[in-house]
């Protein structure tokens, strides 16, 4: 069949499967597990992209009707997300937090709801953030340059002008 994207669990082997409605499947997140375990359906709507974030250890799904996060047991919840955001958040290591990017940056967490909603912390177009490994400080890129971002209030401070990038990583002198 024709499949839209699928994603495998680094630690306990479950790959989750997204097919569209082009599929012989019907459309939705599938839960494969790789001991032999049955497949099973998550959810009904077309699904468009799946990956795993290690960080977090939960997949994150694109579907027709917003963004989920599903376990590996395959239990999921709806995100609530920011107006413009694109592609998926960046989590930070051990917590529930998540970092959107879009028209601009927006902290939430795991558990943010319609009654708290990620808030913006930065209002211009950003392209891409990275937690530190300890989940405390944030790196985004904007259109001025890269921006450090300190918790809990995440003031964004200007820290190199001028660079754009749509990858990065932390790395330890």
């Amino acid at each position: 069949g024709l499949l839209t994207d699928a994603a495998l669990d680094q630690t306990g082997g479950n790959l989750l499967v997204a097919a569209g409605p082009d599929s012989e499947e019907s459309p939705g997140l599938y839960m494969v597990p790789t001991t032999g375990s049955p497949i099973r359906r998550i959810v009904e709507d077309t699904a468009t992209r799946v990956i795993w974030s290690s960080e977090a250890q939960l997949f994150f799904a694109s579907t027709d009707n917003g963004l989920l996060a599903v376990s590996p047991a395959g239990d999921y919840i709806d995100l609530a997300v920011p107006p413009s955001y694109s592609g998926f958040p960046a989590a930070a290591p051990s917590s529930a937090d998540l970092a959107y990017v879009g028209s601009g940056l927006w902290i939430g967490s795991l558990l943010s709801s319609i009654d708290s909603p990620p808030r913006q912390v930065y209002s211009s177009r950003t392209f891409l953030a990275t937690w530190s490994p300890d989940g405390q400080r944030l790196i985004f890129f904007g259109e001025e340059g890269v921006f450090a971002a300190q918790g809990p209030t995440f003031e964004p401070i200007l820290v190199a002008e001028g660079l754009i990038s749509h990858n990065a990583a932390w790395v330890w002198p």
